[in-house]
């Protein structure tokens, strides 16, 4: 998930709570919690909500997942084990995307507390709640007075495998071949996706797993793995999304309002798209992966291999486009990248302007300019692929890095410590002119939210001359419009503007990492009401 995982963690877990699906007079709540001194705020208001995004089938117990965004745009990954003898979930929260260690613990826990030793619990979670061992290396926690013992072995840098990975297993299992191609597509187009199902195991199993297999990309866009009641006008954003959907909320939404979204029912194996997706990559490499997915008893990371060398195939030749010379940041060059696949340059000329490429060069470089280099499944595959082209870009690479950084090295520390504060001013006075013009359409949304009609109904009449506040939102989203182009010019990150802008309702390049754009769930969730008011009145108007 690159961006979006914390690079230091204190602790294995941080967060343990057991939380109630409430009734008809009270929402769902937190029972209890470890440890007690646990104090954000924000996340313990929106854990129950997301524990209980819709109303669970209580014959069986299931794992499901989803993830919280802090304001500095990182996850915090949430792991669910709901019981239907108790009717609660025990939840655990981490900043660490260990699905499969993580249930486990679960499981461990759920058997401590139906046991005559459930007072271990708080020492078994404080013995648990340590720092997270390095990848590979076993965690060993004894507890129920020396006579049990929970192990698991943290995970590496492998690719995910069946059946280890729980979520790729449940994904591949229900998908067939054409639909897991279809979505992958779609994904790497950034289209606004929405995955159904009725059980929310299957549910953030399915969206997790399609998530993974952009990698060594990632989703940058709005991320919700099962998508509570209360959010469903996320479904109506304009920007990209990879969204979770009960089929419960599916069904409570008007489908000629959500536009064109990609639509992938798990349940029936079926994928609605209204873009043509698929057919604009190279067919032989469509032909390739199709045929390595076609397998329905592959095991190990076969399935996960067949997308790596997919993508290998289409954007391993970015290599060829690093651009390094001694005593100079090393850079990206995008025309020398689409000059390195010949019979796929569209493709290649529009992946450029894609949030989740750009965010891979953006890592690829800093981790290359700070010194630490890289050596991934996706750089062996790189050089296999090279190998067999015969054109030895991997090495050509490895000894050009291996010169610059001897040359750095005399230079001193000084030159990496101006890799990492290097700010541009134009972005920082952008982000200003958008935070205040988001303080102004607060004030003003007000007014003009109270003249808006209710979904469903029609307005009588809507003043569009004489209201102060209707025009005082108008200057306020051009400000913040204005602010937005700015940073992504000073960037050098494409705004994709549909419709007229903020008064189209429209503009799916809103959100990115470096420069502090990124938002929170809180955050996002206003603009996104902004948008739908503003298209609304437009609309009505």
């Amino acid at each position: 998930m690159g961006s979006r995982v914390r690079d230091t963690v204190r602790y294995m877990f941080e967060l343990f709570c057991e939380v109630s699906p409430g009734d008809h007079t009270r929402e769902p709540y937190v029972l209890k919690k470890y440890p007690e001194t646990y104090k954000n705020e924000e996340e313990l208001k929106n854990i129950p909500k997301f524990t209980f995004p819709c109303q669970l089938e209580n014959s069986f117990a299931q794992h499901y997942s989803f993830v919280l965004t802090s304001e500095d745009s990182k996850y915090t990954f949430c792991f669910c084990r709901y019981d239907p003898k108790t009717n609660t979930s025990l939840v655990l929260l981490s900043h660490l995307p260990w699905h499969d260690i993580f249930y486990k613990l679960l499981n461990c826990i759920a058997n401590l507390i139906n046991s005559p030793e459930r007072d271990e619990l708080a020492s078994f979670l404080e013995a648990c709640r340590i720092r997270p061992p390095m990848p590979g290396h076993t965690l060993k926690v004894t507890y129920n007075a020396g006579h049990s013992v929970f192990t698991c072995q943290c995970p590496d840098n492998k690719l995910p495998s069946i059946p280890e990975n729980c979520n790729l297993t449940e994904y591949f299992s229900a998908m067939d071949t054409k639909c897991m191609a279809g979505l992958w597509a779609a994904l790497l187009n950034e289209r606004r996706v929405a995955i159904v199902a009725s059980k929310p195991s299957r549910l953030s199993a399915c969206v997790q797993a399609a998530n993974a297999t952009l990698f060594p990309m990632s989703w940058q866009h709005i991320f919700i793995p099962i998508l509570p009641k209360h959010l469903v006008d996320y479904l109506l954003a304009p920007m990209p999304f990879l969204i979770g959907v009960p089929r419960s909320v599916m069904e409570s939404v008007r489908m000629s309002e959500i536009g064109d979204v990609v639509i992938l029912d798990v349940d029936a194996n079926e994928l609605k798209t209204p873009f043509n997706d698929l057919e604009g990559l190279p067919s032989d490499l469509v032909s390739s992966l199709k045929k390595a997915l076609s397998d329905k008893n592959a095991l190990g990371d076969a399935v996960s291999r067949a997308f790596l060398r997919a993508l290998v195939s289409l954007i391993g030749g970015y290599r060829d486009a690093i651009k390094i010379e001694n005593g100079q940041l090393i850079t990206f060059n995008p025309e020398a990248f689409v000059r390195t696949r010949k019979n796929m340059q569209p493709f290649l000329t529009k992946i450029l302007q894609s949030q989740i490429f750009r965010q891979f060069i953006d890592e690829r470089l800093d981790l290359l300019n700070s010194g630490r280099g890289f050596n991934d499944e996706f750089e062996v595959e790189c050089n296999h692929y090279a190998d067999k082209l015969s054109t030895g870009s991997g090495q050509k690479l490895k000894q050009q890095y291996k010169d610059w950084a001897k040359t750095v090295k005399k230079e001193g520390g000084a030159f990496f410590k101006t890799v990492k504060d290097k700010a541009n001013p134009a972005v920082q006075s952008a982000v200003k002119t958008v935070r205040q013009g988001g303080k102004n359409v607060k004030s003003a949304v007000k007014g003009l939210k109270n003249k808006m009609p209710r979904t469903g109904s029609r307005p009588s009449s809507i003043n569009t001359t004489d209201d102060s506040r209707t025009s005082g939102i108008s200057a306020s989203l051009g400000v913040m419009w204005n602010g937005f182009k700015q940073a992504a010019l000073a960037a050098h990150i494409h705004t994709d503007i549909l419709s007229g802008g903020w008064h189209g309702g429209y503009t799916s390049r809103l959100l990115y990492q470096e420069h502090k754009l990124y938002t929170s769930n809180a955050v996002r969730h206003f603009i996104i009401k902004i948008c739908l008011l503003w298209k609304r009145y437009v609309q009505h108007a």
